[in-house]
């Protein structure tokens, strides 16, 4: 599982540091070593993963809600608070630029994973469950029924 590549946005990053994405990989190999082939459990962990939240996503919202929060601290309490929009600006410009800031490090230290990182487990645990099988056997059907 690859943690270096390209963001969203197209810009080469390096997320967070080694031992978060060690973590982050450990947990995924051992939630999928879990699963083996129970049907129902892996149906259920297939939803779990539909559900969350990539990394980007996760600081997005994050982002929006301070730059709000401190805006209406701002405007109605003490005009200090504008630094927070200012700083999260500011962090959200260099995640832009080159697809690393403080608060992507925080995120991957608590877990978050890309979207990449939820697809490949996705993907793995459809294998495991046998609908890539289910798949090519379609396939086949196709191709015979078009000759």
């Amino acid at each position: 599982m690859e943690n270096t590549g390209n963001n969203q946005y197209g810009n080469e990053q390096d997320i967070s540091s080694n031992k978060a994405n060690l973590n982050i990989n450990k947990r995924t190999k051992k939630i999928l070593s879990e699963y083996g082939d129970l049907s129902t459990k892996i149906t259920l962990r297939l939803e779990e993963l539909e559900k969350e939240w990539g990394i980007e996503k996760t600081l997005e919202v994050n982002a929006a809600a301070a730059v709000l929060a401190g805006m209406v601290l701002g405007t109605t309490l003490n005009k200090k608070w504008y630094i927070l929009p200012t700083a999260v600006a500011g962090f959200l410009l260099q995640h832009g630029l080159d697809g690393r800031s403080a608060p992507i490090a925080v995120l991957r230290f608590f877990g978050f994973r890309t979207k990449q990182e939820i697809e490949e487990e996705r993907q793995s645990l459809m294998a495991l469950q046998g609908d890539f099988d289910v798949l090519a056997q379609d396939t086949a059907t196709t191709e015979t029924a078009i000759k």
